[in-house]
């Protein structure tokens, strides 16, 4: 915006140039040209005052403020110039403010008033106006307090409230004569939004020419996530900048749809538990602790292909492929192993417990509470009490490869295998197990002896990364024959590298072979052992392979470690716990989070 002003300086122009025609000194005496150049001077010193005097005055409206302040004597103009005023007849005037105080000033609220009432505060005025500088100021709705019609001049009070930077305040009311207009120069912000969501902010501002808007940010409501504005604009927070058009600006929200990590399914009984079978890749959270023991109750059994494409048991054996017929004694594993059908989403147990889980499925393959969890997420979660039995088992997860992971989360109960067995998972592949702890004791029920493969934490594994995590459950395999038993792992496989770090083992164990934290593994495999170790006192083994992680005594791992700083390089500050009453775990160090 800007505002016209009268040429009052024309005439002093020519006079100027009249005054400076002077003849030729060759002419003159010096007496005389000495008077003549005194008298140019002294002349052009009155012009000089003349025109300061017209700068202030060539706006009518033009007034000082603060000429009378403490400190700050009226030096040139000496205080804040109010050069030019429109109000339209819509209320909205548009005051310029030049500061000649001589300091930078700080600007604090500047309205209308009258009779003791304020308008409406804008605050397009406040803040910073340097020495010097012009502000355009918006000031709304004056015609309430001083009303504005046709092409006139009307006489409106304001107040002006201001600091300078040695602290002085200074409130004052002011008479501006404003020009009336039938429409000020200012433009609108109008902020809306589709379903599901709120503005946070001022949703219809009004702005001088050239002006900013103030912030506003777009909130979703429950359910729903912010998506973008309807002009591109993909943050939720913006501020709109030298606006010199109306804009009217929609943000855009869409309904998150359950299941999805934003709205998860909450999970409140053992038969939701069980749906999850329904929605493999959907997000889950507990929602309370859930009670299983009628799963002791329940009879499934399914029938099926090897290749799914095939619906019937005479069309999968014209194509040789093989039809299944299952049975399971309680709650049925979630995910198909066999036909590669894994859980691909997140359960969250949220600190709650799931209890008295009962699996019992002899003909395979892999159980747990997942059948099959294929790249996915398991956090905050415990299962007390559980009692399993498989040909191959884990209480977590029967199979559990591809990228996924477990964290903060634990095990109690008893599994009966007679393949692979852990705590944890029954067959590993590449996933990661952080701070995490088993209290399951993993049994070979098989009558005959044979190789079956325990381990406290994993039966088997490929590629698996084990961190602060602990195993106390026993692990009970035949004493003679082929069972290879491992306090965190049973066995590992060939050209796999697998990692320990600050974790241990610290149950009974009964087997054929065993190295320590792993029952054995292949040649070919890799295995990076960091501040791991095993209670050597609680193993019965009849061959001791190279030994895996390094081996104490009870009173090497129990507070106070017998002298001893067992653990001295783990995190007893965020993540371990010392034992010290031995009331938690039995002198053993804990996890942190398991009494928060």
């Amino acid at each position: 915006m800007s505002f016209s002003r009268k040429n009052n300086f024309g005439f002093l122009k020519k006079s100027l140039i009249a005054q400076g025609t002077i003849e030729s000194p060759k002419t003159r005496s010096i007496g005389q040209g000495t008077i003549e150049y005194l008298m140019i001077i002294a002349f052009v010193v009155v012009v000089a005052l003349v025109v300061s005097v017209l700068l202030l005055t060539q706006n009518e409206n033009a007034i000082l403020i603060g000429k009378e302040l403490d400190n700050y004597p009226a030096t040139k103009s000496g205080g804040i110039i109010i050069s030019d005023s429109v109000l339209s007849s819509t209320g909205d005037a548009v005051i310029s403010l030049k500061n000649d105080t001589g300091k930078d000033l700080n600007i604090t609220q500047f309205v209308a008033t009258s009779g003791g009432s304020d308008g409406n505060v804008s605050l397009s005025c406040n803040g910073l106006l340097r020495v010097g500088h012009t502000k355009n100021c918006l000031v709304f709705d004056v015609n309430t307090l001083c009303p504005c019609t046709g092409n006139n001049t009307v006489t409106c009070n304001y107040k002006i409230k201001y600091t300078f930077s040695t602290g002085i305040e200074k409130e004052e009311t002011i008479t501006i004569k404003n020009t009336c207009t039938s429409t000020a120069p200012t433009y609108t912000i109008n902020y809306t939004t589709t379903q599901g969501g709120t503005i946070s902010g001022t949703t219809l501002q009004k702005i001088i020419s050239g002006g900013n808007g103030t912030p506003v940010t777009a909130i979703a409501d429950e359910g729903y996530e912010f998506i973008d504005w309807n002009d591109g604009v993909i943050t939720p927070t913006r501020t709109e900048y030298n606006i010199v058009e109306n804009k009217s600006l929609l943000a855009n929200f869409k309904l998150v749809p359950n299941g999805s990590i934003q709205r998860p399914w909450v999970i409140t009984n053992c038969l939701e538990l069980q749906a999850i079978d329904n929605n493999l890749d959907g997000n889950f959270i507990l929602g309370n602790n859930i009670d299983c023991s009628d799963t002791k109750n329940w009879i499934s059994s399914e029938e099926y292909c090897l290749d799914p494409e095939y619906l019937t048991q005479e069309e999968c054996e014209e194509n040789y492929s093989t039809w299944y017929i299952t049975q399971t004694e309680g709650f049925e594993p979630i995910g198909k192993l066999r036909l590669y059908i894994g859980f691909t989403g997140t359960l969250d147990g949220n600190k709650k417990i799931i209890s008295n889980l009962f699996i019992k499925k002899t003909d395979g393959p892999e159980v747990g509470l997942f059948e099959s969890i294929d790249g996915g997420k398991i956090i905050n979660l415990g299962l007390e009490d559980v009692n399993i039995e498989s040909y191959a088992a884990g209480v977590i997860a029967g199979s559990f490869s591809n990228g996924g992971y477990i964290k903060n989360s634990y095990t109690t109960g008893n599994i009966y295998v007679d393949s692979y067995g852990g705590g944890l998972i029954g067959l590993s592949g590449n996933i990661d197990i952080n701070n995490c702890y088993s209290k399951v004791n993993v049994i070979n029920s098989s009558p005959s002896i044979g190789s079956a493969s325990l381990g406290g934490l994993v039966g088997a594994s490929s590629n698996t990364k084990i961190n602060n995590s602990y195993s106390v459950g026993n692990i009970t395999g035949h004493p003679v024959g082929d069972d290879i038993v491992g306090g965190l792992i049973g066995t590992i496989f060939p050209s796999t590298n697998n990692n320990f770090s600050n974790s241990y083992y610290a149950g009974n164990i009964i087997g054929d072979s065993s190295s320590g934290l792993v029952g054995d593994k292949s040649f070919t495999a890799i295995v990076n052992i960091e501040n791991s170790f095993w209670n050597q006192s609680k193993y019965t083994i009849d061959y001791m392979n190279d030994i895996i992680g390094e081996s104490k005594v009870t009173s090497q791992m129990v507070h106070n470690y017998n002298g001893e700083n067992t653990f001295m390089d783990w995190d007893f500050v965020n993540v371990w716990v010392n034992d010290e009453g031995g009331s938690v775990n039995n002198g053993y160090p804990y996890l942190r989070w398991q009494t928060e």
